[in-house]
């Protein structure tokens, strides 16, 4: 009799234990759970790395994601800043400053949904009027948006945005205006240049904005170094957006000057403390 009602106990004490150790169990289970990001992050590098493109020759850019034409007013003809400056500087959409789209993303444009849509050039120049008639839609007196990844094996100090557009554009890398033109020109390359940026290693943000008043529309642009010689090795180019927590994430440009000023400190000897 004592040893079946010893058993008994034993059989109930374990029980007791199992339960107890279940909510911790389960517990841990939902917390890895709760972060699946934690293993699309790599998947998600890893992929926009296969995806990664070599750029054109003499380092254009030539892959962009467009959203457009954006229906302007008959005055967007008239490429004066006073007149044009409002319709580079408006924003069509919603988080449209910080967006980093991928092809098939939607906008909210003047109540209507638009797309960015994928276009790729046959050389140095992205022709938007083609984009919008292959689309069936008017490129006159019309604005368009881009997008390009540029991924940077290691940081570039004292490089330059080297760009033509036909005709007023304004352009920008990681978040910080570079470039801004007011002018009724046709499009040749090389018509404007920024000042010295540093691209971070990694993905770089570059955006443009352009404004088509009559006739044809395009943009080209690629990275010269600080020789004015075109960056033709270490650059490519996707379409995919950088994830979050990704190693360049989207920020502000570094100037050329503050890189080199921190990699002087950085090198200067340190007063010994008394």
């Amino acid at each position: 009799m004592r040893t079946l009602r010893t058993r008994l106990v034993l059989s109930l004490l374990a029980t007791g234990f199992v339960l107890l150790l279940a909510p911790l169990v389960g517990g841990a289970d939902n917390k890895a759970d709760d972060k699946p990001g934690d293993d699309a992050k790599p998947a998600a590098d890893a992929k926009r790395a296969a995806d990664a493109k070599p750029l054109k020759e003499e380092g254009f850019i030539g892959q962009w994601l467009v959203i457009g034409p954006i229906k302007l007013a008959e005055e967007s003809a008239n490429h004066e800043e006073q007149t044009q400056k409002p319709m580079l500087d408006k924003e069509y959409f919603k988080g449209q400053k910080n967006a980093t789209p991928k092809a098939g993303d939607k906008a909210s444009v003047d109540g209507a949904d638009m797309e960015w849509k994928a276009a790729e050039t046959d050389g140095p120049n992205a022709d938007l009027e083609k984009f919008a008639n292959d689309a069936g839609k008017d490129p006159l007196h019309a604005l368009f948006m881009g997008t390009a990844y540029i991924v940077a094996a290691k940081e570039m100090p004292d490089v330059k945005l080297s760009i033509g557009s036909d005709d007023s554009s304004v352009w920008w890398v990681n978040g910080k205006e570079v470039i801004r033109v007011y002018s009724g020109r046709p499009l040749e390359n090389d018509q404007d240049k920024s000042e010295p940026i540093t691209l971070k290693q990694g993905p770089n943000v570059i955006k443009f904005a352009v404004i088509n008043g009559e006739g044809p529309v395009g943009v080209s642009a690629h990275f010269m170094d600080k020789d004015d010689k075109p960056i033709t090795d270490g650059l490519k180019v996707t379409l995919m957006p950088p994830a979050k927590g990704s190693k360049a994430p989207p920020g502000e440009a570094v100037p050329a000057k503050a890189t080199e000023e921190k990699a002087k400190e950085e090198k200067a000897p340190k007063a010994k403390e008394d």
